[in-house]
């Protein structure tokens, strides 16, 4: 069976002063040090909703990490 596909990220959201667009920087948990970064919401919800997520799914990896728990998963 196969695993479906989960993508967990860090968010932040800033504005560089008052009245600028909200700026963010999205981290995959994955991936800390390959964060990505928008100028703009648009473009983070782009990213969220593309249907060609460039991340590898998860069923992709070599080992699976049990020592983290989710709500719909086994520990």
């Amino acid at each position: 069976m196969t695993k479906p596909i989960q993508r967990s990220y860090l968010l932040r959201l800033w504005h560089e002063h008052a009245g600028a667009l909200t700026r963010a920087t999205l981290i995959a948990v994955e991936w800390p040090d390959k964060p990505r970064h928008f100028a703009n919401l648009d473009e983070l919800f782009a990213f969220l909703l593309a249907p060609a997520d460039p991340l590898a799914p998860a069923d992709d990896r070599s080992q699976w990490d049990g020592d983290h728990c989710t709500p719909d998963g086994p520990c």
